[in-house]
């Protein structure tokens, strides 16, 4: 096994239990671990985008801090509240540091709205719903790996993100849809038991390609402001922004999805 790959590895061993230990636990453990690496992949995205400050990070942390507090107390709507006003402050922030209010008010909506969304996912929907958006992300990429070592061919977006190839795309997908399918159809409770597995399957493909495209993004952030990495906090993966940059993109969706299935009267859980 290559060097870089035992790293990338012993390092997804290290974290996996933390993110399945607090998902499952929920309430305060899950709004802790968001707030703080929520927290720290605003700073990464502050340092990769050039717009880093120190007023910056304590107003990203603060923000983090209550929304997850409030989320558990008050509920999603004053959640929402804080993000909100944190954005707003973000625009001061930004002019009076001179480093601009754009791509700090975009990393803090972005990275607010996908902590919020976990949280109301494992809310509303339970656990089993948080475990199924962590199977599509970890067997995207373990799929698009393997494929795309043992296959090769043509580069999928040469000009931004050099190793990734068709193959790759097409194996991560088949991998997250056999998988996370075969695991609401046999552990799936509420919305998952009323979905027909030819549409769960559908599901995890197209949240599979979603999570491709959240990584593509981050990649063209990275090469437009020339970045390697987010960050070095994690050996084999970068920073903590390049290891939850897919599982940030898909879950605002899958959390709007889930709650127009229970505006139809469809349970969520139970």
């Amino acid at each position: 096994m290559p060097k870089r790959l035992l790293v990338r590895t012993a390092s997804a061993l290290v974290m996996a239990p933390v993110a399945l230990g607090a998902a499952w636990a929920g309430g305060w453990w899950l709004a802790g671990l968001l707030a703080l690496v929520g927290t720290y992949a605003t700073i990464e995205w502050n340092r990769m985008t050039s717009s880093a400050h120190a007023a910056l990070s304590i107003l990203n942390a603060v923000v983090f801090i209550l929304a997850g507090i409030s989320f558990v107390g008050q509920g999603v709507a004053v959640a929402l509240l804080f993000l909100g006003a944190g954005a707003s402050l973000a625009v001061i922030v930004g002019i009076l540091t001179r480093t601009g209010p754009l791509w700090p008010v975009l990393g803090l909506l972005y990275l607010g709205s996908a902590m919020i969304a976990l949280l109301w996912i494992r809310e509303f929907a339970g656990w089993v719903s948080v475990l199924w958006l962590f199977v599509i992300v970890w067997a995207t990429d373990i799929g698009a790996y393997l494929s795309g070592s043992l296959i090769g061919g043509p580069k999928l977006v040469p000009r931004i993100s050099p190793n990734k190839t068709w193959a790759g795309l097409v194996g991560g997908c088949m991998l997250a849809a056999i998988l996370s399918s075969a695991l609401l159809f046999w552990h799936g409770e509420g919305w998952a038991r009323a979905v027909p597995l030819a549409l769960l399957v559908l599901l995890g493909l197209l949240l599979a390609v979603g999570s491709q495209v959240g990584d593509i993004v981050e990649s063209w952030i990275k090469r437009h402001f020339k970045v390697k990495d987010s960050g070095t906090l994690i050996p084999g993966h970068g920073g903590i922004l390049d290891r939850i940059d897919s599982l940030v993109f898909i879950a605002p969706f899958v959390a709007v999805s889930l709650f127009l299935i229970g505006e139809y009267g469809i349970p969520l859980n139970g």
